[in-house]
């Protein structure tokens, strides 16, 4: 962002604030039709409209006093509160989106009379109807009390796949799939949203790689089912696919039900926090420049992200870098099958350590890449190249299967960089509504590589499909373009506005003068204070 007048500055940062946050005397107090109303820390009354974050009113109650050992005792706290149930609901997500690839070879291609591409597009399908309310979705979970929205969409999916498993023809099996991939597409930001409202941007990265790579989990426990399955298939009275998607849908309903009973909407109604935590928690914050968020759906930052060149970084970037994820996620399981030669139980066996990599391996990853270079930037360029390269150990092995093999395990590398991003719209984009539509396009482009993916994956190049091998190659390789060109932009900005705060110190006094300007909802553009976190 670059400010091109001091005057214009300390207009839009003044403009920006003041119509949020207005002080009143106490016979002016009694003619406002107000939201709420506060004594500020230093006695004076305050008029806090919706259109501030819901974090300034404990901000106006007054700071506590900073405690380094209290803080890290808050954290700690959240930690264990928050992470297990955030772990939880991204393990039903990924649970429930991979339970189509177990159930291809464990018989509902057969039993559905599926031929040529028509499996591909069941999994295209689910993220047609993903790309298509992503936005909505993320409208609806900064409107409404998040956790209990958040929650009630994991509901109703839950219920949508145990339906997939009464199915009786391929129509409604892709009526279904486009109606789970519209209810899925809440998981993604509800969780970013949450994560930013209780931790710091230094923090946020690796809390975000715990919780996303979960994925690995509900991997593991896929194919423990699907080995189950097969190994007692003469058991079941059901086909073993059906039976499959049963339990796996009972799981996240029982799942849902169990968010919706324990998360908080938002900090300030956290039952596990005491009074002192919520304002520490506040405290801990201020240097995000961000606070919990707004529950006011504001056009200028609608604007301002649909015209921001890094949105559109990051739509390209979610376009190039999950077209491997929706080849690898849709035929993962067929590829070790027919392309490994592995038998259907050893297939599931040989897919469980995708699990491992992802989780714990890939968090142990980001922790340790960021204790040696501090740039989260740095790791997810980092990781990209390496799934370069795996993907060409796996797209040309020379005869060696190995080699393929392992080619095929490094790229569960790849969630990195995708966590990389979502840290990013949570820590790097100021503005609750901004936030929200940036993180959606972002998912739009995430929907449209997981649909392109699996096309590439072409029947009549079975049992190698080495074009979607090469498409694999070329799609990592032109994300990691578009990962440079996002660290750049950031690096740029921040170049720019530490010089004209240098050449114009009066524009940060006027904006420290601001009482809690954290907390006002302002976007990066607008803050000049912000700086973005590389």
């Amino acid at each position: 962002m670059m400010v091109t007048s001091t005057m214009s500055s300390e207009k839009k940062l003044m403009n920006a604030v003041t119509s949020r946050v207005t002080v009143f005397s106490s016979d002016e107090l009694n003619t406002h039709n107000l939201v709420t109303t506060i004594t500020s820390a230093n006695g004076g009354q305050v008029k806090v409209t919706n259109d501030v974050d819901m974090a300034m009113k404990l901000a106006l109650e007054g700071d506590v006093d900073y405690d380094e050992k209290k803080d890290k005792a808050l954290r700690w706290k959240i930690d264990l509160f928050l992470m297990p149930a955030l772990m939880l609901l991204i393990t039903a997500l990924y649970m429930d989106k991979s339970a189509l690839s177990t159930s291809a070879i464990l018989g509902i291609k057969q039993s559905l009379d599926m031929k040529g591409d028509m499996y591909s597009w069941t999994s295209s399908a689910f993220y047609l109807g993903y790309l298509v309310f992503e936005l909505p979705a993320s409208f609806l979970l900064q409107r409404f009390p998040l956790a209990k929205t958040l929650s009630c969409f994991v509901i109703l999916w839950s219920m949508i796949l145990i339906l997939h498993g009464a199915v009786k023809s391929y129509a409604g099996l892709m009526a279904l799939r486009v109606i789970l991939g519209m209810l899925e597409s809440s998981i993604n930001p509800g969780l970013m949203l949450i994560t930013s409202q209780y931790y710091k941007v230094d923090e946020q990265f690796l809390r975000t790689s715990v919780w996303f790579c979960c994925s690995g989990i509900a991997t593991i426990l896929n194919n423990c089912i699907g080995y189950a399955m097969v190994q007692y298939e003469e058991s079941y009275s059901v086909e073993p696919w059906r039976l499959n998607l049963y339990i796996i849908g009972a799981v996240s309903l029982g799942i849902g039900f169990f968010a919706l009973a324990y998360l908080p909407d938002e900090p300030s109604k956290a039952r596990f926090l005491n009074d002192e935590d919520k304002k520490r928690l506040v405290q801990r914050l201020r240097g995000n420049q961000q606070g919990f968020g707004s529950k006011r759906i504001k056009k200028n930052q609608i604007k301002e992200a649909l015209t921001d060149v890094v949105t559109w970084y990051y739509f390209w970037y979610g376009v190039s870098s999950d077209i491997p994820s929706g080849a690898i996620g849709s035929f993962g399981s067929i590829l070790l099958n027919d392309d490994f030669k592995f038998s259907t139980k050893k297939s599931m066996l040989m897919k469980m350590p995708t699990g491992a990599i992802i989780f714990p391996g890939n968090p142990l990853f980001v922790w340790a890449c960021l204790k040696i270079w501090k740039s989260r930037m740095f790791v997810s360029v980092f990781s990209t190249i390496i799934c370069i390269v795996a993907a060409c150990m796996l797209a040309w092995p020379n005869g060696n299967n190995k080699v393929g093999l392992a080619g095929y395990y490094l790229q569960e590398l790849n969630p990195i960089s995708m966590i990389q991003c979502l840290s990013c719209f949570s820590s790097n984009t100021g503005g609750t509504t901004k936030k929200a539509v940036m993180d959606a396009i972002f998912l739009i482009g995430y929907c449209i590589g997981m649909v392109v993916g699996p096309q590439t994956f072409i029947e009549s190049q079975a049992p190698d499909y080495i074009g979607g091998k090469i498409a694999i190659v070329v799609s990592y390789a032109t994300s990691l373009i578009f990962l440079l060109l996002i660290w750049w932009e950031y690096d740029r900005r921040n170049r720019e506005n530490a010089k004209h705060l240098r050449e114009h110190p009066e524009i940060e006094e006027k904006a420290r003068m601001v009482q809690n300007i954290e907390f006002a909802d302002l976007t990066d553009k607008e803050n000049p204070l912000f700086h973005y976190s590389t």
